[in-house]
């Protein structure tokens, strides 16, 4: 009896040490990752391509208006598993930086089933920052989208100074808002 108690204290043991070891690693990597997007070459910046689309609530929204202030501009779909991991993210950080920072989200509405679809993700995830409606795609092919979420942040000054693909982290976002402010 007591041989069976020490060696499944010795197999917990174990098992902590490697879900321990293997969550350091993980949190290494993650700084790494951060470290090599920052350190890396500067990234080429060039100016916005300007655009107008309305709104979920039909207001027309154009780009170059906003000008003056930093954009945050994330393509996304409702259906997307990456942009629905990120979203969380998005909402937080806007709430944070909301009076000095503008944060678009442009749905890809012609890959969605339904206008529903997008205002019942909105409602599920708190979304307050304002989203608006690719519904024919085009400002998704004039901004050469190749897989989503993908996220541009573009300076007071109208330009582009960086591109992130994929679904972004909370320490990335953050560092890139900062960088435009």
């Amino acid at each position: 009896m007591m041989k069976r108690v020490r060696w499944a204290v010795t197999l917990f043991v174990i098992a902590s040490l490697v879900i321990g070891i293997k969550w350091y690693v993980g949190q290494q990597e993650e700084k790494l990752k951060y470290a090599s997007l920052f350190l890396s070459k500067e990234y080429e910046s060039y100016p916005a391509t300007d655009f107008s689309l309305l709104d979920i609530n039909g207001q027309e929204v154009t780009l170059s208006e906003l000008k003056g202030k930093p954009v945050v501009l994330n393509f996304w779909a409702s259906w997307c598993p990456p942009c629905r991991e990120e979203t969380p993210t998005f909402v937080k950080l806007y709430e944070k930086y909301k009076e000095d920072v503008i944060f678009l989200g442009v749905n890809l509405t012609n890959t969605e089933q339904s206008v529903e679809n997008v205002r019942k993700f909105i409602k599920d995830f708190s979304v307050s920052y304002q989203i608006l409606l690719d519904e024919q795609g085009e400002v998704a092919k004039t901004y050469q989208i190749t897989g989503i979420p993908e996220t541009f942040f573009i300076n007071r000054d109208g330009m582009v100074i960086y591109k992130y693909s994929g679904a972004i982290g909370q320490e990335e976002l953050e560092i890139l808002i900062k960088k435009m402010l």
